[in-house]
């Protein structure tokens, strides 16, 4: 059965992104995949572009693009999780 692996660290970061909107938000999850672990190294929030409204989210996908190509040049083995 599939999981996931998510360190205290990110996960505070997740809480400072998500606690910091009124409505809707998100994040994007970088990390590696083992067998059926998927471990979350990095976490991006939702970038200028988004948009938030009451039961409604749609992520900055170029702010997601920019921020995993600065990732891949450090550790060029991170996957795009979700």
């Amino acid at each position: 059965m599939p999981s996931i692996k998510i360190p205290r660290s990110v996960e505070a970061k997740i809480h400072d992104i998500v606690y910091a909107c009124s409505v809707e938000t998100g994040v994007t999850l970088f990390g590696r995949k083992d067998g059926d672990t998927f471990a979350v190294v990095e976490v991006c929030g939702p970038g200028k572009n988004a948009t938030h409204q009451e039961l409604h989210y749609a992520g900055d996908s170029d702010h997601a693009t920019d921020f995993y190509t600065e990732l891949l040049k450090t550790q060029p083995d991170l996957k795009h999780i979700g």
